[in-house]
């Protein structure tokens, strides 16, 4: 049987939010790469976590993106969701942390949205 891997990749715009793009599932093994992923973003003052490519996410992974949020959000920052399919927000429904994110259907819907809040 394979072993699913994370994989994480930055997409860079030339003007709103930074994009992290994760691809596989989040899970207990892949939390120290999410969270180095995070950090690099610290300076910037929102990013997006794409999760259109994320099959699930354990209570590891949702502990790591809770702990994203919370640090963020200490600094003043933000964090969005993208693409969040029916399995994970049934999860973040179910353990009642889905009104701390910002999430959006696809990823282009979260940069439209917040980058005309910003502008706004």
């Amino acid at each position: 049987m394979a072993v699913e891997t994370l994989t994480i990749e930055r997409l860079s715009a030339q003007h709103g939010p930074r994009v992290i793009s994760l691809r596989g599932p989040l899970t207990l093994k892949d939390v120290p790469l999410f969270q180095n992923a995070i950090r690099r973003e610290e300076s910037f003052p929102v990013i997006i976590v794409d999760l259109t490519d994320v099959p699930y996410i354990d209570s590891s992974g949702l502990g790591s993106l809770v702990s994203a949020y919370v640090t963020r959000h200490k600094a003043t920052r933000r964090i969005a969701l993208s693409g969040v399919n029916e399995r994970v927000l049934k999860l973040f429904e179910t353990t009642r942390v889905e009104s701390l994110f910002l999430i959006f259907p696809t990823l282009d819907d979260a940069i439209v949205g917040l980058t005309t809040a910003a502008e706004a």
